[in-house]
């Protein structure tokens, strides 16, 4: 048998793989049903779409000159839906079904950056970033290694590094940790 390769969330809306979606589009909906509106989408960006049997609910957007992609996006996300590639196919799915497959939602944005430091010690700049990272975000102390596993929104974990750069420094000495043990002889 062949083996089709599942591509899950935004990756799946991807330009090289279907050019259409960069159409550009302009939509007046007033309670028009999502699979007519799926459908419309689908023939304006060249796309195979597929949904799943408990996807329904009505449209309600205008837009105004916004390429396929981005009225895809706004549809799936407003309606609590997601999207998974399957070779060429699109697969429209509810975002619980797609939690339940993938492990997190579909509009989950976090991404995760590991910082290794050299001078300071990982739990107080770990305190330090809990400060200002978003709700959303996770910061995992590795203290043997000096290691930050970080994981947020792309916006706070590109502003991290300089903040861990800047407390990172010579004059900081990191303890590093000893271990005891009893050897009977």
């Amino acid at each position: 048998g062949s083996v089709t390769e599942q591509i899950p969330g935004q990756f799946a809306l991807d330009e090289a793989v279907f050019p259409g979606l960069t159409e550009s589009i302009s939509l007046d909906l007033r309670g028009m049903d999502l699979i007519e509106v799926l459908k419309f989408l689908a023939k304006k960006g060249a796309l195979n779409i597929v949904t799943s049997p408990d996807v329904q609910g009505r449209a309600n957007f205008m837009l105004t000159d916004v390429s396929v992609r981005d009225a895809m996006e706004i549809l799936l996300v407003s309606n609590n839906l997601a999207v998974e590639r399957r070779g060429t196919i699109l697969y429209i799915m509810p975002e619980a079904a797609y939690e339940q497959l993938n492990g997190r939602l579909y509009a989950d944005r976090r991404k995760s950056l590991l910082i290794q430091l050299t001078y300071a010690n990982p739990g107080q700049v770990a305190a330090l970033l809990a400060n200002l990272k978003f709700s959303v975000g996770r910061i995992v102390v590795d203290e043997p290694t000096a290691t930050l596993a970080l994981l947020d929104v792309p916006e706070m974990l590109a502003q991290m590094p300089a903040i861990v750069d800047r407390v990172d420094v010579p004059t900081v000495q990191r303890q590093l940790p000893t271990i005891m043990r009893v050897f009977p002889l």
